[in-house]
Parts: structure tokens; C-alpha cells; sequence
């Protein structure tokens, strides 16, 4: 049944004639690989007919263009371009988010260990005030936690560095491979 030429239908026919020029056949000889009469493919290439779903398949295969080029105009490797511009768009925000994350991991994990270090000098002032005696027990465990407020404040600042190298590392990784 003959409709009128939708701008849809009228631009599909434009493809199929262009792809079959560039493959080069003569509508016959299409019309013969599909299977379909010489008229069928005239009313398609002048966007009279829609063409069914399974004979678009064919059409596509014959032709050597995708369904996705025959229906929109836009090759399947255009949408790849496409989408990795898209996901490189999303790593890029992404970055940006792990840099922040990882600048405000590094600024926490350095504050942290200087009030730690701060805390310890406090106890020791504080300590050596109330406690001027060295030689008590409570001296000795002073001792022992100032030295483990150190030695924790500074593990916590070298973990700090190496945790936000790693992540670093990975964005890099992770920015290879796209």
C-alpha cells in the first residue's frame, strides 16, 4: 500500500539508495539478494513504504551498514565516539571529585596527626607540671603514650601520603585505559 512520504521515511530512502550506490548495485540486483521485487526497493529508496523490521536486518547486512545508520543517519561508530566522549566528559568530573577527595584526605589525615602531636606536647607539659618527679611509675606510662601519641600521629601521616598515591595511581590507571 502506497502512503505519503513522510520526512522519516523520504530520508531512510535517501540512505538505502546511497548505501547501495557506494556497495554497487542496481535496485534489481538488490531487490534480488533481499528476496524482494525491484518496485519494493524503488518505493523505499522514495520513502512510500516502511520497510519491516526483518527485511531492514537483511538490508542492512546486504548493504554493509547497520540498522542504527539506515533508521537515524548516524553509524554505530559515531556512537561509540559518541559515548566514550560522553564517558570521558563523566571521568573527567570524576577526577576532579577524587582530586578534591583526595587533597581533603591528605589535609584531614595531616591535621589529625599534628593534634595529635599537639595533644602529646600538651600532655607532657601538663604531666611535667603536676609530676615533677621522674623516677614514679606514673612517669614511665606518661612516657609510653607521649611516645605512642608520636609514633601513631606519625604512621597516621605517612599512611595518609601513600593511601592518596595509590588513588592517584589508580586514576591514572583507570584514565589509560579509556
Amino acid at each position: 500500500m502506497d502512503h505519503a512520504p513522510t520526512e522519516r521515511l523520504i530520508e531512510m530512502g535517501k540512505r538505502i539508495e546511497k548505501a547501495r550506490k557506494k556497495a554497487g548495485l542496481s535496485q534489481e540486483e538488490l531487490a534480488e539478494a533481499l528476496g524482494v521485487t525491484p518496485p519494493a526497493i524503488s518505493h523505499w529508496e522514495n520513502g512510500r513504504h516502511e520497510i519491516r523490521p526483518s527485511n531492514r536486518k537483511k538490508l542492512a547486512k546486504t548493504l554493509g551498514v547497520s540498522e542504527m545508520y539506515l533508521l537515524t543517519g548516524v553509524d554505530d561508530t559515531d556512537v561509540d565516539e559518541n559515548i566514550r566522549e560522553i564517558l570521558n566528559g563523566l571521568f573527567d568530573i570524576l577526577d576532579k571529585t577524587e582530586e578534591r577527595s583526595i587533597t581533603t584526605m591528605e589535609i584531614a589525615t595531616k591535621t589529625v596527626s599534628l593534634a595529635s602531636i599537639a595533644f602529646a606536647l600538651a600532655f607532657l607539659f601538663c604531666f611535667k607540671y603536676f609530676y615533677p618527679s621522674p623516677a614514679t611509675f606514673w612517669a614511665w606510662m606518661f612516657w609510653i603514650i607521649f611516645i605512642a601519641l608520636v609514633a601513631l600521629s606519625l604512621i597516621m601521616w605517612i599512611a595518609g601520603d601513600k593511601v592518596a598515591a595509590k588513588l592517584q595511581r589508580k586514576r591514572i590507571e583507570r584514565k589509560r585505559k579509556i
